[in-house]
């Protein structure tokens, strides 16, 4: 059965981080932020991760300020994983050094701003 409510939406470039998070709003005001799995694949919660998110968080309030219109708006936080929503933080650091984000930021400067 098809959901009429999800058939249309907008990809809200402002809030994607390409292999972090992707950020789109359907036709009904329902905001869906996507954590992608794609570098982080137990979407943890290090400071690239949490940088991506906040920049979701930013343009969701821009897009409201400035496309809102005057209706109910909602957010659904969902995963691409099959295996983790979030598998939590990182707090000896190990899991962030297995990802070898230096490779990954040379490649992606504009997600750390370098």
């Amino acid at each position: 059965m098809e959901n009429r409510y999800l058939r249309e939406y907008i990809v809200i470039q402002a809030g994607c981080t390409p292999g972090w998070v992707e950020l789109v709003r359907t036709n009904t005001g329902i905001y869906i932020l996507n954590m992608l799995g794609d570098v982080n694949p137990e979407n943890r919660w290090i400071w690239p991760f949490t940088e991506a998110i906040m920049k979701a968080f930013e343009a969701i309030e821009e897009h409201l300020e400035h496309h809102g219109g005057d209706g109910p708006s909602a957010l659904l936080t969902i995963s691409s994983s099959n295996k983790f929503f979030s598998n939590g933080i990182d707090p000896t650091g190990e899991y962030t050094k297995s990802l070898r984000l230096d490779q990954i930021q040379s490649k992606n400067s504009k997600l750390y701003n370098t």
